[in-house]
């Protein structure tokens, strides 16, 4: 039975890789982050987290993964039920289907944008009021500013479908899109029970396996806080991440990066 088990998971491995064309794109630390403990034993596995988020209005980086897009229209286009209701909602089932990400692109850059203009309310605030709280404000927003253009993660949720061949020809660039399959749940009726929108449980695999082969690698690194005696630091690497067939992720090959 093990073998027959070991076999079967070999051969979807295989199957997802290569059949058909794989789609990579480079990512650096910032999005496949290591575990904060790494080592658990000598035979213990090792995986990258992959962290992204979702764009919200006044939401100044704190995202509840809620995108706007994400509304009744897109809902009933991904296969939910909107037609009005008497219950809130809270039973609705949460179903897989296909997320396409976008990388240090326009969604990011609106973040940033958001950020960069709390800093500018806090220090508006400060500046008239020389009150020590809102100088500690003040602090507060510049440092979560570094830390968001330093070592926050700029991939960002920007579409969801269930065709994934309309999907690729849609978001063609590998070099700044990732289709990777996800969950999403509906959520939020209003007083008449209508569906307003939905928001994003998880990606169906955000932990990437890392190889014995590239295991050495990151062995090599000296934890984060060697790396930089600040709360942010810039990325020590960069991996190129596959998708295959089967939208199962695996690194193709990773690199140092120097900062």
């Amino acid at each position: 039975v093990l073998a027959l088990t070991n076999v079967v998971v070999l051969a979807g491995i295989a199957y997802n890789r290569y059949a058909g064309e794989a789609r990579s794109i480079t990512l650096s630390e910032r999005e496949l982050s290591l575990p904060y403990s790494r080592w658990h034993g000598e035979n213990s596995g090792l995986s990258l987290h992959l962290s992204w988020s979702v764009f919200e209005e006044k939401s100044y980086g704190y995202y509840s993964r809620r995108p706007a897009w994400l509304d009744r229209v897109k809902l009933e286009a991904l296969g939910f039920d909107v037609t009005p209701k008497e219950d809130d909602g809270h039973r609705a089932l949460s179903k897989e289907v296909l997320i396409v990400l976008e990388y240090n692109n326009a969604e990011y850059q609106k973040a940033l944008k958001q950020m960069q203009k709390r800093l500018e309310e806090k220090r508006n605030e400060y500046e008239e009021t020389q009150m020590p709280e809102r100088k500690n404000a003040l602090e507060d927003a510049q440092n979560e500013l570094n830390r968001f253009e330093t070592s926050q993660s700029r991939l960002f949720a920007v579409d969801a479908g269930l065709d994934l061949q309309a999907l690729t020809k849609k978001y063609s660039d590998t070099s700044r899109y990732l289709i990777a399959k996800g969950v999403v749940r509906p959520q939020s009726r209003n007083g008449k029970g209508v569906l307003l929108g939905g928001y994003i449980e998880q990606l169906s695999i955000e932990n990437i396996h890392v190889s014995l082969q590239e295991r050495h690698f990151f062995e090599t690194l000296p934890p984060q806080k060697e790396a930089s005696k600040k709360s942010y630091f810039p990325p020590r690497y960069e991996v190129t991440l596959s998708y295959g067939s089967r939208l199962e992720p695996w690194i193709k090959s990773v690199q140092s990066k120097a900062f």
